[in-house]
């Protein structure tokens, strides 16, 4: 088996697996044991309870996708023109 490496080694102290978090305080654990260098992605399953095949039962939902941080604006791009 794989050796994980320190970073990963740390970030497992700071999370009770066994724990159930709050909304809140879930972003704040994954906040703390990011280590990488870019935006990373958190997945989030949520059991509704609720039976599909009853209409009064739909759920509706709307996602947003938020727009990535950009370090340069590709509307400022200028290349120098040659002399």
């Amino acid at each position: 088996m794989a050796k994980q490496g320190k970073k990963y080694a740390e970030a497992v102290k700071l999370i009770d697996r066994d724990a159930t978090y709050e909304p809140l305080e879930a972003i704040e654990l994954v906040k703390k044991a990011a280590t990488a260098k870019f935006d990373e992605t958190v997945e989030a399953a949520v059991r509704l309870g609720v039976d599909p095949r009853k209409q009064d039962q739909n759920v509706r939902a709307l996602s947003s996708c938020l727009t990535a941080r950009v370090k340069h604006n590709a509307s400022s791009y200028s290349p120098k023109a040659k002399s």
